[in-house]
């Protein structure tokens, strides 16, 4: 939960779902953004932990979801998320969209419409918070990358901060993600839950966040890690 972003009513919020991921973006314009949506160890997650937090902050209305990538832990729980709150916008990459069928049927379960984002692609928030869409390059795709390293990266920035979201890139897709240029960040969720990757103590070293965010098991290595 990024208290910078408050100030400007705008909040990132990341849920506990053990070794998974499930974030929150809550926009100034009222909007509500999941980014990934999925555990390994625990089931029934949006029933058990992400309607219950909704309901206490009174949202109902979920607009938006963008799956970075078709590992289980990141998407488990998004048939019920289309069943129970019926997003309008399906964001994900062409990898997902060409090789993993539920996705498309969760949109139209939903009533709602897929789309197949592209480096560059913007949305906004509100109250000058932007999303931007950073990974995965179309060429990368088709040059037989793994389908971690072809995650959906997103960048949100705004007046107070700013959060990158990284999916589960490894080494490759880190490499890429550098060479198209490391800036500051606020928030980082660490990718593949920040374990086992070369180089990713550089990386933040470069990115220099305030706050770094895993959702990973209790035996995960980043524990052992510090950063400069």
């Amino acid at each position: 939960h990024d208290p910078i972003a408050q100030e400007s009513a705008f909040e990132v919020i990341f849920l506990d779902v053990g070794h998974g991921a499930a974030t929150l973006l809550l926009g100034p314009d009222g909007s509500t953004t999941i980014y990934d949506l999925g555990s390994a160890g625990r089931s029934g997650i949006t029933g058990s932990i992400l309607e219950p937090y909704l309901r206490r902050r009174g949202i109902r209305d979920v607009d938006r979801v963008i799956l970075s990538h078709g590992d289980s832990d990141h998407h488990s729980g998004m048939e019920e998320l289309a069943q129970r709150y019926g997003p309008s916008r399906w964001i994900t990459t062409e990898r997902v969209h060409r090789t993993i069928p539920d996705f498309n049927r969760w949109s139209e379960l939903s009533g709602g419409r897929t789309v197949v984002s592209a480096p560059g692609d913007q949305f906004s928030f509100g109250g000058g918070w932007v999303g931007r869409v950073l990974l995965p390059e179309r060429e990368h795709d088709r040059g037989g990358e793994s389908d971690n390293d072809l995650s959906l990266v997103l960048r949100v920035s705004g007046p107070e901060g700013s959060i990158l979201l990284t999916g589960d890139l490894e080494e490759s897709g880190l490499a890429i993600l550098r060479a198209a240029g490391t800036e500051p960040t606020t928030v980082v969720q660490l990718p593949h839950h920040g374990e086992g990757i070369d180089g990713l103590k550089e990386w933040l070293d470069a990115c220099r966040p305030r706050w770094a965010i895993s959702s990973a098991r209790s035996d995960n290595a980043l524990g052992r890690m510090k950063t400069g």
